[in-house]
């Protein structure tokens, strides 16, 4: 009877575990998001519009994050198109960029960057003429 009883209560436990949380997913719906995530992959591959392996796709309990750069702004709405048409989706995030934007964000750090080693040398600078200054006026004392 206790052995029962045991049995019964880590069942219990073991079942509780494996049910979906709101941090995690049963095996049923990984394999689901899977499912989903290849058919949108295969048709974005199959479809002239979008055909690129630039986007990053991933599902969870049925949301479609995109994520990468394209050229055109068309491949965006195609994608996104796509992704909700297939059965399954509930949701879609697109974090699709135009790669005209992307260069030009590039250059940008790049530009802000070179400001702040210039800045950084121009302060050297003036550290290093202090300095100097102040050797000077130790000498003529």
């Amino acid at each position: 009877m206790r052995k029962r009883l045991l049995l019964s209560i880590i069942l219990l436990l073991i079942f509780t575990q494996c049910s979906a949380t709101s941090a995690k997913r049963s095996f049923g719906e990984v394999v689901d998001d899977n499912v989903i995530a290849l058919k949108i992959r295969s048709q974005f591959m199959q479809d002239k519009a979008v055909h690129s392996n630039k986007i990053k796709l991933k599902v969870w309990r049925g949301t479609v994050v995109m994520s990468g750069v394209v050229e055109k702004q068309q491949q965006i709405n195609r994608a996104i198109n796509l992704a909700e048409k297939q059965k399954g989706v509930k949701q879609v995030k697109s974090y699709l960029v135009l790669r005209q934007y992307s260069k030009s964000s590039r250059r940008v750090q790049k530009k802000q960057k070179e400001a702040v080693e210039e800045q950084k040398e121009v302060k050297k600078e003036i550290v290093e003429k202090k300095n100097s200054d102040v050797e000077f006026q130790d000498v003529e004392f």
